[in-house]
Parts: C-alpha cells; structure tokens; sequence
C-alpha cells in the first residue's frame, strides 16, 4: 500500500471518526430540579415507604409472624412517623410551579421547547438562508410552482426504436428496459 493510499484513507476516516463521535462529546446542559421539589420527591418516597411498610405489618400480623403483644407498639410507631412525613409535606405546600398537574406539564413543555428551539439557533447556520426561502414562499401574487405530472409513457422515437429492434433481433436478448422517468418528463 502506498503513501497516497494510506493518506486517502486517513483523509477519509478522521471527519468520520468526528462526525460519529459528536453525540458523545455534545455537552447536554443538566436540567436541576429546585430544592423544594427535591425534598417533596424525598417526602413522598418516605411516605411510600411506611405505606409499603404498614401493610407488612399488617400482613405479618395476619400471618401470625409478628406477637400480638408486640404489634400495637410497633403501628403506632410506624402511624407515629407517617404522621410526621404528612405534616411536612403539608408545610411545604402545592409544587413550585403551582397549579394542577395540566398546567405543571404545558409549563415543562414550553420550556423544553424554548431549550430546543435555543440549541437549534446555535447550531443552525442556515436561519438566514431558510427565512429568505419562507418568506418567498408566503409572497402574495406570486405564480405557483410548475407541478409536475407524469406523462403517459411516450412512444420511443423512431431512430432509437429502429436501432433498439436492430439490436434486439441482432442479439436475440431479452427485450431493452423501458424508458426513465427523467426521459419521459423530457
């Protein structure tokens, strides 16, 4: 292999080796949940917990794993605690963002949207060309683009017909392709 060969290839493999490794070298901006969304996400995990942990008892009890002398202590601890998670869950409130759960998921829509049309700003060089483009798209009294509609298929002109059954009978071959699609619409 020589010089020149080996250079090509190089030449080749190094835009594609980055072009492929853009997704994993793209820094992604972290979306930080506020402080008091994480603590309410905290909370309610705990809540969840006791709940889960309540209804062992409870069943443990039924089962018989647990002495009856003991049970009675050990709910009250665990109603005790999610007492406790309620009362603070209550202290902190509705979500920041406020509202139902509709409103809370339009706001994070709008503001993924927002981060994605910003990306897009960033990385897209062409805005220039593509609005210049739309807007002579939307410009009132201009005449529609020629559409195009496919021809029936045409007869083949006489020379090239004579030379096509010249060859076909010369070569007993199977019968030449049909005409393109460009050359019908020529």
């Amino acid at each position: 292999m020589d010089i020149g060969a080996f250079l090509l290839l190089l030449a080749l493999f190094i835009p594609l080796a980055i072009y492929l490794a853009q997704p994993f070298t793209k820094k992604r901006r972290p979306r930080a949940l506020p402080k008091e969304d994480h603590t309410r996400s905290a909370l309610m995990a705990e809540r969840d917990r006791l709940l889960d942990a309540l209804q062992e008892l409870d069943f443990d009890y039924t089962l018989g794993k647990v002495p009856e002398d003991e049970y009675p202590a050990l709910r009250a601890t665990l109603l005790k605690q999610g007492a406790e998670i309620l009362k603070k869950l209550d202290a902190i409130g509705e979500p920041s963002e406020g509202g139902d759960a509709e409103s809370r998921i339009e706001a994070a829509i709008s503001a993924r949207r927002a981060e994605i049309q910003e990306t897009a700003a960033e990385e897209n060089a062409d805005d220039d060309i593509e609005s210049l483009i739309a807007a002579r798209r939307r410009t009132p009294g201009r005449a529609p683009a020629p559409k195009l509609a496919l021809a029936s298929r045409a007869p083949i002109s006489a020379p090239v017909a004579s030379a096509s059954s010249a060859a076909l009978a010369s070569s007993n071959a199977s019968p030449p392709p049909p005409p393109s699609l460009s050359s019908l619409l020529l």
